[in-house]
Protein backbone atom coordinates (compact mmCIF):
# COMPACT_ATOMS: atom_id res chain seq x y z
CA UNK A 1 0.00 0.00 0.00
CA UNK A 2 1.27 3.44 -0.91
CA UNK A 3 0.86 6.28 1.53
CA UNK A 4 -1.00 9.32 0.27
CA UNK A 5 1.26 12.23 -0.69
CA UNK A 6 4.18 10.07 -1.80
CA UNK A 7 5.10 9.81 -5.44
CA UNK A 8 6.36 6.68 -6.97
CA UNK A 9 8.78 6.57 -9.90
CA UNK A 10 9.36 3.61 -12.16
CA UNK A 11 12.79 4.87 -13.17
CA UNK A 12 13.48 6.70 -16.34
CA UNK A 13 13.69 10.29 -17.34
CA UNK A 14 11.50 13.02 -16.15
CA UNK A 15 9.11 13.40 -13.42
CA UNK A 16 5.79 11.57 -13.12
CA UNK A 17 3.95 14.76 -12.30
CA UNK A 18 5.13 16.26 -15.57
CA UNK A 19 6.07 13.48 -18.03
CA UNK A 20 7.05 15.94 -20.79
CA UNK A 21 9.73 17.67 -18.63
CA UNK A 22 12.37 15.03 -19.51
CA UNK A 23 11.65 15.14 -23.22
CA UNK A 24 11.78 18.95 -23.19
CA UNK A 25 15.16 18.84 -21.53
CA UNK A 26 16.39 16.33 -24.11
CA UNK A 27 15.02 18.46 -26.92
CA UNK A 28 16.97 21.50 -25.60
CA UNK A 29 20.16 19.47 -25.34
CA UNK A 30 19.64 18.12 -28.84
CA UNK A 31 19.09 21.63 -30.25
CA UNK A 32 22.15 22.92 -28.39
CA UNK A 33 24.26 20.10 -29.88
CA UNK A 34 23.03 20.93 -33.37
CA UNK A 35 23.88 24.61 -32.96
CA UNK A 36 27.42 23.72 -31.81
CA UNK A 37 27.90 21.49 -34.85
CA UNK A 38 26.61 24.21 -37.17
CA UNK A 39 28.93 26.80 -35.57
CA UNK A 40 31.90 24.45 -35.95
CA UNK A 41 31.03 23.88 -39.63
CA UNK A 42 30.83 27.63 -40.24
CA UNK A 43 34.18 28.16 -38.50
CA UNK A 44 35.80 25.47 -40.66
CA UNK A 45 34.43 27.03 -43.85
CA UNK A 46 35.65 30.49 -42.83
CA UNK A 47 39.09 29.06 -42.03
CA UNK A 48 39.26 27.22 -45.37
CA UNK A 49 38.28 30.33 -47.33
CA UNK A 50 40.81 32.49 -45.47
CA UNK A 51 43.56 29.91 -46.09
CA UNK A 52 42.71 29.88 -49.81
CA UNK A 53 42.72 33.67 -50.04
CA UNK A 54 46.04 33.87 -48.19
CA UNK A 55 47.66 31.39 -50.56
CA UNK A 56 46.36 33.32 -53.58
CA UNK A 57 47.67 36.59 -52.16
CA UNK A 58 51.18 35.21 -51.61
CA UNK A 59 51.26 33.53 -55.01
CA UNK A 60 50.74 36.89 -56.69
CA UNK A 61 53.56 38.69 -54.88
CA UNK A 62 56.56 37.01 -56.50
CA UNK A 63 58.56 37.20 -59.67
CA UNK A 64 61.11 35.04 -61.48
CA UNK A 65 64.44 35.49 -63.18
CA UNK A 66 65.90 33.27 -65.89
CA UNK A 67 68.55 33.52 -68.54
CA UNK A 68 71.62 31.98 -70.13
CA UNK A 69 75.35 32.03 -69.51
CA UNK A 70 77.68 32.20 -72.50
CA UNK A 71 81.33 32.86 -73.29
CA UNK A 72 82.48 35.58 -75.75
CA UNK A 73 82.03 33.21 -78.72
CA UNK A 74 78.39 32.57 -77.76
CA UNK A 75 78.98 29.01 -76.53
CA UNK A 76 76.95 27.93 -73.48
CA UNK A 77 78.78 27.75 -70.18
CA UNK A 78 77.55 24.75 -68.18
CA UNK A 79 78.04 24.54 -64.43
CA UNK A 80 78.35 28.27 -63.78
CA UNK A 81 77.35 29.25 -60.26
CA UNK A 82 74.76 32.03 -60.35
CA UNK A 83 74.07 34.00 -57.15
CA UNK A 84 71.15 36.38 -56.68
CA UNK A 85 71.60 38.66 -53.64
CA UNK A 86 69.17 41.16 -52.16
CA UNK A 87 71.46 43.92 -50.80
CA UNK A 88 68.81 45.30 -48.43
CA UNK A 89 68.55 42.04 -46.47
CA UNK A 90 71.67 40.14 -47.52
CA UNK A 91 69.56 37.11 -48.47
CA UNK A 92 70.99 34.99 -51.27
CA UNK A 93 69.74 32.37 -53.70
CA UNK A 94 72.00 30.26 -55.84
CA UNK A 95 71.52 28.31 -59.03
CA UNK A 96 73.78 26.45 -61.43
CA UNK A 97 73.56 26.72 -65.21
CA UNK A 98 72.60 23.49 -66.95
CA UNK A 99 74.29 21.87 -69.99
CA UNK A 100 72.67 24.48 -72.24
CA UNK A 101 73.89 27.33 -70.03
CA UNK A 102 70.37 28.09 -68.76
CA UNK A 103 69.50 29.08 -65.18
CA UNK A 104 66.39 30.22 -63.34
CA UNK A 105 65.19 31.60 -60.02
CA UNK A 106 61.49 31.04 -59.26
CA UNK A 107 59.19 32.71 -56.73
CA UNK A 108 61.55 35.56 -55.89
CA UNK A 109 60.11 38.50 -53.92
CA UNK A 110 60.10 41.74 -55.93
CA UNK A 111 62.95 44.17 -55.31
CA UNK A 112 66.44 45.18 -56.39
CA UNK A 113 69.07 42.45 -56.61
CA UNK A 114 72.72 41.89 -57.44
CA UNK A 115 73.37 39.06 -59.91
CA UNK A 116 76.76 37.35 -59.97
CA UNK A 117 78.04 34.48 -62.08
CA UNK A 118 81.25 32.52 -61.65
CA UNK A 119 82.77 29.61 -63.56
CA UNK A 120 86.28 28.17 -63.61
CA UNK A 121 88.45 29.60 -66.37
CA UNK A 122 86.28 32.74 -66.73
CA UNK A 123 86.30 36.19 -65.13
CA UNK A 124 83.34 36.77 -62.79
CA UNK A 125 80.25 38.52 -64.15
CA UNK A 126 78.38 41.06 -61.97
CA UNK A 127 75.13 42.93 -62.65
CA UNK A 128 74.80 45.30 -59.69
CA UNK A 129 71.16 46.29 -60.20
CA UNK A 130 68.58 43.79 -61.39
CA UNK A 131 65.03 44.89 -60.59
CA UNK A 132 62.31 42.26 -60.21
CA UNK A 133 58.64 43.28 -60.41
CA UNK A 134 55.58 41.35 -59.17
CA UNK A 135 54.29 38.72 -61.64
CA UNK A 136 56.70 39.92 -64.33
CA UNK A 137 59.30 37.31 -65.27
CA UNK A 138 62.65 38.89 -66.10
CA UNK A 139 64.93 37.31 -68.66
CA UNK A 140 68.56 38.23 -68.26
CA UNK A 141 70.07 36.81 -71.44
CA UNK A 142 73.69 36.19 -72.02
CA UNK A 143 75.71 36.64 -68.90
CA UNK A 144 78.97 37.02 -70.82
CA UNK A 145 82.17 35.71 -69.35
CA UNK A 146 85.58 36.91 -70.39
CA UNK A 147 88.13 34.13 -70.67
CA UNK A 148 90.94 34.44 -68.16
Amino acid sequence: MISPGLTFSLGGYGDDANPSAGSTQHERQYQLGISYVQAARRALWVFAILALLASLATAQSTSSLNGSVTDPSGAAVAGAKITLTEPATGSQRTSTSNASGLYQFLEVPPGNYRLEAAASGFAPFVASKVTLVVKTPIERDRLLFAIL
